[in-house]
Formats: structure tokens, sequence, C-alpha cells
């Protein structure tokens, strides 16, 4: 059947053609508003209209909605934002009309599925003045409330002109049901809703940091779990358990998704850091908060169990753990003890030297000096130095361990007798698993040897690598993730890390190149 031919035709006319395709009506007398006010006009369909009223669809009746669309531009990023869906596509596919020629109507079949009672919802401006955004237009369930929609020829009450079908209307039954983006909003108004006032910039979003009803802590009394969050990042858990990657920014699709709606977003919590939401039937929503990365690797890896998550975190990390915070306690110097005193410098023997020239005589450089000198070699030119140390540096979660596996990777290209040593006290086996094997598979194992955490600890690794700095290891690459899991200092430590510096250097001395993380 034809779409139904209305814009040139009286109201009336219009009726008892709206009727012939199935649809089911309202009338009231125009200039008197924008809809019916006899009592029980939503229960049932009048049966014929004259030309000075305006007619209207009864959504309860017929199964129909509509999108009302005040806020193109605004409409149409909520929609984006929320489900990548471009609202406009919809106006080419479904009954369009207007009113008002800046705004939109689009007309919808309510699917046989919904039982459950749904009413008009509607996204306002916080000003109420400038009214709203989109309205969603509907009525469902056993006793459905009142809402309807004025049809074309109706006149607009406010433009004083009659209402026009852009895309005309199909029989009533050939109107195709509501796309699944629309029915997902509309179902689940309360849980979007916020998000849709976040995306016009009506609210400022308000998550919650995550809090952690029970703590585990190191020997060195640092949190298991702030150890856990600064060195895994919320997306690498996502995709690890098979959540997808949407082209909407930070959103997910969880896996067995039934709406195909990505309802999974990474968000910023109040203190500033990451923190994953969800909603709908995501087991992450369950509770309605926001979870940080230890938080979505407790729900998902281990069915919120937090005993085993701490177990497994400190396994990843090779941590010792306790649940119970370590006590303070103040060192005091042994009985007796005293500072060493001061050293004095050692005054030079013979004449003292009058001029800088012949004070550094025997320490400046000359031509015959760096004749004696090869030329600095590169495994990246300008970058990564062949026979080196190096240090690459960064916030955890800025892909430190990522550069150095395709730094590792360049290495045991340029060179055919490189090889490689990557030392991972750090990242853990389960994250570096589909790195290794790619090395592996290219370059071999003979040439690409890993050194994980599984199979050795700090502990018993630095005695074997200052024993290889007596070795030759020219056209090694050594990799050391991380300077902390070698050392009980950082970078701003000196002392505490210049034992293992001194390590380093000597790996050098003996051909390697070293890289520590």
């Amino acid at each position: 059947m034809r779409p139904i031919a209305l814009n040139e035709t009286t109201i009336s006319d219009a009726t008892q053609r709206y009727l012939k395709a199935g649809y089911h009506l309202t009338s009231w007398e125009n200039g008197t508003g924008k809809g019916p006010r006899s009592p029980g006009w939503d229960k049932q369909s009048i049966a014929q209209a004259n030309d000075s009223q305006n007619i209207g669809l009864v959504h309860g009746l017929s199964r129909t909605v509509v999108l009302d669309l005040d806020h193109w531009d605004l409409t149409r990023k909520v929609f984006y934002e929320l489900f990548g869906i471009n609202v406009d596509d919809w106006m080419n596919e479904y009954p369009t009309y207007y009113g008002n020629p800046e705004r939109r109507k689009i007309v919808f079949k309510v699917p046989a599925r919904v039982t459950e009672k749904l009413s008009v919802v509607k996204l306002n401006f916080p000003d109420k003045k400038l009214g709203e955004v989109f309205s969603i237009r509907g009525a469902t369930g056993e006793k459905p409330s009142a809402a309807q929609d004025v049809l074309p020829p109706s006149i607009h009450p406010e433009t004083g002109m009659r209402y026009q079908w852009v895309k005309t209307p199909p029989p009533l039954n050939r109107l195709k049901n509501a796309p699944a983006a629309f029915m997902e909003l509309w179902e689940n108004w309360k849980a979007y809703s916020e998000q849709a006032e976040i995306i016009c910039g009506f609210k400022t979003p308000k998550i919650e940091a995550p809090q952690h009803k029970q703590q585990s802590y190191t020997s060195g009394g640092e949190s298991i779990i702030d150890i856990f969050n600064e060195r895994v990042t919320i997306r690498e858990i996502l995709l690890q358990n098979g959540y997808a990657e949407t082209r909407q920014k930070n959103r997910f699709l969880h896996p067995g998704s039934s709406t195909g709606m990505a309802g999974t977003m990474l968000l910023t919590g109040e203190d500033g850091k990451e923190v994953v939401f969800s909603h709908g039937s995501d087991i992450l929503g369950a509770e309605g908060k926001a979870n940080d990365a230890f938080g979505a690797f407790t729900i998902l890896e281990h069915n919120g169990d937090s005993k085993e998550a701490y177990k497994a975190a400190a396994e990843i990390f090779g941590l010792a753990y306790s649940q119970q915070a370590p006590q303070q306690t103040t060192k005091t110097a042994p009985e007796g003890w005293r500072p060493p005193e001061a050293t004095t410098q050692k005054e030079p023997k013979g004449p003292i030297p009058t001029t800088l020239d012949a004070l550094f005589e025997e320490n400046i450089m000359t031509d015959e000096d760096y004749k004696k000198i090869e030329d600095q070699k590169y495994y990246v030119p300008q970058f990564l130095p062949n026979c080196g140390l190096f240090m690459l540096a960064g916030d955890s979660g800025e892909g430190k361990s990522w550069v150095a596996f395709m730094l590792a990777r360049r290495v045991l290209e340029q060179s055919k007798s490189s090889r490689v040593l990557f030392f991972d006290i750090d990242s853990g086996a389960t994250y570096t698993k589909k790195r290794v094997h790619i090395l592996w598979e290219r370059f071999g194992k003979d040439r690409f040897n890993f050194i994980s955490q599984v199979k050795g600890d700090a502990e018993t690794l630095v005695p074997k690598l200052e024993i290889a700095a007596n070795m030759d290891l020219t056209d090694t690459v050594i990799v050391l993730d991380s300077l902390s899991g070698f050392t009980t200092g950082n970078i701003n430590e000196s002392a505490k890390i210049k034992p293992f510096l001194n390590v380093c250097e000597k790996m050098r001395n003996s051909g390697a190149t070293v890289i520590l993380i």
C-alpha cells in the first residue's frame, strides 16, 4: 500500500484516511491548544472530525510513539554520544513531520514485546523558558496514560501554519518498530537522563570515588589497591574481559549485550581519577556505583570476591601482602653510635698551577684521543644507543612497557646478531603474553628472551645480573621493567638505587644496551 497523501487535504478527509490506515485519533476545536480536553479522549478513537478541528494520534490505542525534536543539535549530540546513532538517518527511514519548520516529529511503532508501562519523558533545559531539548511521547502498558501528538493537516497554535509531512506514513500495520537505541533510552530513562543532561552541559558529572570495604597491604605498608590502580588501566581490564571498545569516546559494549548499546563508560571521578560506570544488564552496574580498575578486576575476574582479587593482584606483581596495615615504628640509632667525622679534602702535591691550561693539562681531550674512540652506534638513530644506559620515564599507565616492546622489536629488526633479554617484574605475565608471543613468532625464542616474575623475582635475578655484567654482552639489549622492582628506592633516592645502577653500568661497559623503565 502507498503512503497516505495528507498534506493537501482537509481535516475531515485526512481523518478518514488515517482511520482507514489503522491509526486511532482524537480531535478538538482549532484555537484551543495542542490537545483535547474532553474526558476519556484517550480511551476510544473518534470516527470523524470536521474542518474546524485539529486532530491528534492517540499513542496508547495505536501503539505508536513519537520522538519530538525541539533542539536538533543537542538531540543529535545526545543520541550520538550515548549510542553512536545519527538521528538524521531516522528522518529518512521513518515517517517525519513538523508544525514548526525548525523542529521535527518522528513516528515509530512500539515493538510487540513491550508490555510494561511507559509514558512521556522529556529532556528539559535548566531554564524552563527555553522548553525542551526533546521528548519521547508515547504510552504503553495495560492501562496506558494519556498521550497524543497533533497530526497534519492540523494548524499549529503558535505558528498558524498547517502541520506538514516530510516523509508520509504507511498504514499502521506497516509502520516500522522503533529502533533499539530509541527503545533503550525510553525504557531506561532514569538511568540515561542524567547522562543526557551531562552531555548537553546542563550538569557536571558527580561520580564518587569508589570505596573498598576491605584493604590489603604489602609488607612495606603500601596499599595493594593503590599499586594495582597505578599499574593497570580500566581499559585493559575491560578489553581483557571481552568488552568491545566503540567509536564513541570512552564507551564499551559489554559481552552478551542484547541491545548492542554501549552502556559501559569511562568517566572522571570527583577525585580526578578514572572510573568505569555502567547501567542496564552489565554486571559492573549491578550496584549502581562507579568502579576503579581494582573494583572492575574484582567483579569481572573474581566474581566480586575481594580476598581472591587481593591474592591474585599480589601474585601478578610478586608482592607479599596482609589485610592488616603495618604498624608505624620509629627507628632509633644503636647505643654508642656516632655520625662519622667529616673528611678533609686532600691537598694537591707539588706546586699549585697558576693557569687553567696547566691545571687541566692531563685531562683535556685532544684529536689523538678521539681517534682512538669509535663513533657511537645506534639501534634507533639519535634515540637508542648501541651500548648505553637508557631510561624510559613517565606516569603510570602512559605506555612505557609498550614502548619498550616496540624498541625490542626495532632492535631485533635492525641487527640480525642482536639479542633481547626482557625482565618483567612489573606488568605481569597476563598482560604481556600476547606481545611476547608476537615477538617469539617473528624473531624466535633464542633472540627474544622473556624473564617474568612468574619464574623469578628481583631477589634471585639481581645476583645473576651481577654475574652477567662480567660477560661479553655485545649486541645484547637488556630491558628492566621496572626499576622499582629491582630496588627499594625510587629515582630520587640515589643512595638506595646506586648499587643496582652500578650493576647496570657494568653491563653497559661489557657491551650491553640497558633500558630502565
